[in-house]
C-alpha cells in the first residue's frame, strides 16, 4: 500500500509543478500583450 501511495505522489507532484509553471508562462505571455495593446493606461 505504501509503495502505491509513493508512486502516486511521485507522479502527482511533478505534474502539479508542470501545470503551475505552465500557468505562470501563460500569464507572463498575456500580461505584456495587454500592456502593449493599451499604452496610455
Amino acid at each position: 500500500m505504501f509503495l502505491g501511495l509513493t508512486h502516486v505522489t511521485a507522479v502527482h507532484v511533478p505534474l502539479g509543478v508542470l501545470l503551475f509553471g505552465f500557468s505562470l508562462l501563460q500569464l507572463s505571455r498575456i500580461r505584456p500583450a495587454r500592456e502593449a495593446a493599451v499604452p496610455n493606461a
